[in-house]
């Protein structure tokens, strides 16, 4: 049997040390042949990323880690030491989010040549151009600024890094969640076809299985900083023996259970938007960001605007908020038109929409308590003070964040990516709010979180009656979440209707492209891309 090129024998993680320290990976072994790619799944707080940057040692310091357990590379063995001269020259990593690794104050050329000049100072000076063209980059992008580029620019110069000194192991963390499903599919495509190029082994974490089916050969499977289960990847989604393997599972697959019946058409809409044209800039220099673009939205209804990144989704529900004014157009929120509102008017008015934003950690004030969040909304809703903690604990429990009193003094950063989200959704509720708008509000989440959030939303709909426009790049959630779907490309609606006749039968050159890149669970192992 050929010798692994990274072989993890029995590793335990713990932190915080004293008597009661947190143990994040338990006696997880795991190899990785050369040439071969290895998934590691699980929801968030499984031990997935911490194994990762325990592999290159880049665990942080302040939480005190202690690691047990025994790694080899190419036969022999690392401790810390070692396991950090490796990196870079021998294992890179690609990180979720770029923007936050790459030095927003350095250009991204002269990061990838800082690169070079750690680990092949001799390197020829039109190295980083190669490394850019390698994956898909004119080399002008070298003079960029990483705040300049697309989420998929950043990550391809994350990509050139990690192939700068000709990794043999690559390990990517995420590195597609964040992304629209056709930037997403270039990025996996790109991946393919640089391992297919160099040899070069992957270990890919992640809690996309579409994603792993699409890219893996073998999975394992982490529950608890465990390995439960793992194999061939046809065989564990085809076969899985734990039911935590069985409930990742139904879970991807329930993104193809159909939606409820939309509202009645005839009913007035709560929130329309006509006509609505954007633009930034002026004169030869602007930018035309929305086209003429229109929807509408009834009580009890969800409707899905789905497109890739800077299709104008987002400048779209910014107009639906009254946070951004088109340059013309026609936007009604409950038959009254608040573009002729005066600014106090349409204060008031607008309390009956409420925004959930994509990244709960960033939506709330960290200073803030969970009763002064909440207060601050019911304030706004007219809620005298003396009612507004029993208010505040009788919407948390709405949320199913019980008992409400025990959330009441805590911070937003004390709780878990799910927990804040029904958070949010707390807040918008609090205000009375009628419309929700949410923008991305599951990007990066993972299945179970995103399940359990879509059921929280399912109910209150159904028992508030509300209405939601629901911005998303996951075409598979939209198809199962919503009762139509809206298609934008390029500032215009392309493609409207119901959401299983859309996805299902797209009929735009456009829609079918989207639907055509996003990853499925697949139980025949792994292909590339188209």
């Amino acid at each position: 049997m050929a010798t692994p090129l990274l072989s993890i024998s029995n590793l335990s993680v713990s932190f915080g040390g004293g008597a009661a320290p947190v143990r994040a990976v338990n006696g997880v072994s795991l190899s990785i042949a050369p040439g071969a790619a290895v998934a590691v799944v699980g929801e968030s707080g499984s031990g997935k990323s911490t194994l990762a940057r325990t592999i290159l040692d880049l665990l942080p310091a302040a939480g005190r880690p202690q690691v047990e357990g025994r790694f080899a590379f190419d036969g022999q063995d690392c401790d810390a030491a070692r396991r950090r001269s490796l990196r870079g020259r021998e294992v890179a990593m690609v990180f979720q989010d770029p923007l936050s690794y790459l030095d927003p104050l350095m250009r991204v050329g002269r990061q990838i040549a800082e690169v070079l000049a750690v680990h092949e100072p001799a390197a020829a000076p039109d190295r980083v151009d190669e490394l850019l063209a390698q994956v898909q980059l004119k080399p002008g992008i070298a003079a960029a600024f990483p705040h300049e580029l697309s989420g998929g620019m950043r990550q391809r110069v994350m990509i050139a890094m990690a192939l700068a000194c000709g990794a043999r192991l690559l390990i990517a963390d995420e590195p597609t969640t964040a992304l629209d499903v056709t930037t997403q599919a270039e990025i996996l495509a790109l991946i393919s076809k640089l391992r297919a190029e160099t040899g070069m082994a992957l270990l890919l974490i992640s809690h996309d299985l579409g994603v792993v089916s699409t890219m893996c050969d073998e999975v394992h499977v982490m529950y608890r900083g465990k390995v439960i289960e793992a194999g061939p990847v046809a065989q564990v989604f085809a076969h899985a023996e734990h039911d935590y393997t069985r409930s990742l599972i139904a879970a991807g697959s329930a993104r193809n259970a159909p939606a409820g019946l939309a509202a009645d058409p005839a009913e007035p809409p709560v929130l329309k938007l006509e006509g609505i044209r954007k633009s930034y800039g002026k004169g030869p220099h602007a930018v035309e960001v929305l086209r003429g673009s229109g929807i509408e939205l009834r009580r009890g209804e969800t409707l899905a605007l789905v497109g890739e990144s800077g299709s104008g989704k987002s400048t779209l529900a910014k107009v639906a908020l009254s946070l951004v004014r088109p340059d013309a157009g026609r936007l009604e929120l409950m038959g009254r038109d608040l573009l002729a509102m005066s600014p106090d008017a349409l204060r008031r008015a607008r309390t009956a929409m409420y925004p959930v934003f994509q990244d709960s950690s960033e939506a709330f004030n960290p200073r803030r308590p969970v009763l002064g969040i909440l207060g601050q909304a019911l304030a706004v809703a007219g809620v005298p003070q003396a009612e507004r903690e029993a208010r505040a604990i009788e919407v948390l429990e709405q949320v199913h964040l019980s008992p409400g009193a025990a959330f009441l003094h805590r911070y937003a950063h004390e709780m878990s990516g799910g927990q804040r989200q029904r958070l949010a959704i707390a807040r918008a509720l609090a205000t009375g709010a009628e419309v929700l708008v949410a923008d991305e509000p599951l990007s990066g989440a993972d299945v179970s979180i995103r399940d359990r959030v879509v059921a929280l939303l399912r109910e209150l709909q159904a028992q508030r009656q509300l209405a939601i426009l629901f911005i998303t790049h996951d075409i598979w959630l939209a198809r199962s979440f919503a009762h139509r779907v809206a298609v934008m490309y390029k500032g215009e609606i392309v493609e409207e209707g119901p959401a299983g006749e859309i996805i299902d039968a797209p009929r735009h050159p456009y829609t079918q492209r989207l639907v055509s890149a996003a990853p499925v669970v697949r139980e025949t192992g792994p292909a590339v891309p188209a």
